[in-house]
């Protein structure tokens, strides 16, 4: 293959790997925060003895919900994600 083709053949891919890159790099900040907002919430309830089920109900289905997106398919996630919370 010579550069040319390699440059059509990329063109015609419909990929954009900074568009890729960038949204990796936002669900890493995004599940960071959230299991940085997580902790706060736990440890505050261990401290004022209060029960930590909601957290960890939260915890739990966000965890599914990211696992089964990503079975069914990651380009549709995206269509899913505020069904699930307004439900």
């Amino acid at each position: 293959m010579n550069k040319e083709e390699i440059l059509t053949k990329s063109r015609n891919e419909k990929n954009d790997e900074g568009m890729i890159l960038a949204e990796n790099k936002g669900r890493k900040i995004g599940v960071s925060a959230f299991c940085a907002v997580f902790i706060v919430i736990v440890l505050f309830n261990m401290f004022n003895d209060k029960s930590n089920y909601a957290p960890f109900a939260m915890l739990w289905a966000f965890l599914v919900l990211r696992h089964c997106l990503n079975i069914i398919s990651p380009k549709i996630s995206h269509i899913f994600l505020p069904l699930f919370l307004v439900s």
